[in-house]
């Protein structure tokens, strides 16, 4: 017996004509066989063992025979083949448990153990799992090993034919992300993105998100702190876990209800988009911060810009085009050494430290929601009111999006707010955001 993996109650080996009756009870079955063209009979299920064996040797996997641990019996099968999927030979995980033996979850279990297998002992940067668009059951196990939907086709034998996949990089995210989270998360569908320059990826679920951190550029732990104390306060995201191991933080956190406030349908209608955002920024002054437990001193600021300088991690590219070079400083150096020379004197309020369109969500035309609160805490009420209005600014100018929404002026936001702009402050405040 060629044994190739095991899991928690299967092994999985290699299959001979000795396994001709116990396949042919899983193949002949017309349940079973109800998305494929045809059942099986014997020649079928002997011309099936045949074209697992040479592909053993020929390619080093193929259908495995998927066996109890308990009493050796062989329950099915499952394994790596190469097939024809839309004009292209591909790497897919198929499965086939026989009647008595499923919804006990052995084709997720084999499955996910060929998964394992596949991805440490070959190269595909891809796996695939293919089936009739009808067979729900199929495509539901696919998702359940963190493969995704990738397309349907159609085809002669199945009228249409139902594809999922998960690349390489997805699993190796995937499996280095700490049981505790990933108990949550595993199976589940997401997208993924990457968060601009902070070295930090988002897994989007239906339900919640998943933000996984680089320790050397963030510190989650104050974030994971601040979001704690505004339950009931105001509108965030709750904690729902957060570990950390060497390298890297993860913090799963509930969904934000709604859209962002860079909606097109309120950059089109900035009069209803100003009235929200002078409400976001009110409901954060009007925040009782006597026992706010994180501080945001610009003292602390100004260090973790020196910090960022020193460690080459200020991206001049990524800033405004008048911050460096002709007419502006020389370098972030000459930057941080003005930042020092000119700090203004604070208003102190819970500031969201980030305070641009993507990171407000609004429903039915109110607050539903502040994310991204990485720098929230006391501190000057003037850097929310800087970083809003550049974020104004350039959402509809069209740096940002591309689209430029003509006849707004940014300086609105002050008439929204009933304040005369302190510009001096706003300025630094921007200048102040370049380096991080």
């Amino acid at each position: 017996m060629n044994k190739i993996l095991d899991t928690k109650r299967l092994f999985l080996r290699e299959m001979d004509m000795d396994d001709l009756d116990s396949l042919y009870a899983v193949l002949s079955d017309r349940e079973i066989m109800k998305h494929y063209p045809y059942v099986f009979d014997e020649e079928r299920v002997r011309s099936w063992i045949e074209r697992n064996m040479n592909r053993y040797s020929e390619n080093g996997f193929g259908l495995w025979a998927v066996c109890l641990k308990e009493t050796g019996e062989m329950i099915g099968d499952c394994g790596l083949t190469l097939q024809n999927i839309d004009g292209e030979m591909l790497p897919e995980i198929g499965y086939h448990i026989r009647k008595d033996q499923q919804k006990k979850g052995y084709a997720k279990e084999a499955a996910s153990a060929v998964r394992d297998w596949a991805f440490e002992n070959t190269s595909y940067p891809a796996l695939y799992s293919y089936c009739k668009y009808t067979n729900v059951g199929s495509y539901k196990t696919a998702e359940s090993i963190g493969m995704r939907f990738l397309k349907e086709y159609p085809d002669d034998a199945n009228e249409y034919t139902h594809v999922s996949v998960i690349f390489r990089e997805e699993f190796d995210l995937m499996k280095r992300i700490p049981e505790g989270i990933r108990k949550f998360v595993e199976g589940k569908k997401y997208t993924s993105e990457n968060i601009g320059m902070s070295g930090s990826e988002l897994m989007i679920f239906d339900d919640f998100v998943l933000k996984i951190v680089d320790s050397r550029l963030e510190d989650e732990d104050q974030v994971v702190k601040i979001m704690d104390w505004l339950e009931g306060k105001l509108p965030a995201p709750k904690v729902i876990a957060y570990q950390k191991d060497d390298r890297y933080q993860y913090l799963l956190m509930s969904k934000a209800d709604g859209v962002m406030s860079c909606d097109e349908y309120y950059l089109e209608h900035p009069d209803e988009l100003l009235k929200i955002l002078s409400e976001a920024l009110n409901m954060l002054w009007d925040t009782d911060i006597s026992d706010c437990p994180v501080r945001r001193d610009l003292d602390d600021e100004l260090k973790e810009a020196r910090r960022r300088i020193d460690n080459d991690l200020v991206d001049t590219e990524d800033t405004e085009p008048e911050t460096f070079g002709e007419g502006g400083f020389k370098d972030p150096e000459e930057l941080l050494s003005w930042l020092i020379d000119n700090r203004p004197e604070p208003e102190p309020v819970l500031s969201h430290g980030d305070f641009c369109l993507p990171n407000i969500f609004v429903r039915d035309g109110k607050v539903s929601s502040f994310i991204d609160l990485g720098g929230t805490g006391i501190a000057d009420k003037w850097k929310d009111i800087a970083l809003c209005y550049r974020s104004l600014k350039h959402n509809f100018d069209g740096t940002y999006g591309g689209k430029v929404y003509p006849d707004f002026n940014p300086d609105m936001l002050f008439d929204a707010l009933g304040i005369e702009p302190d510009r001096e402050k706003i300025r630094y405040y921007i200048l102040l955001d370049e380096l991080f």
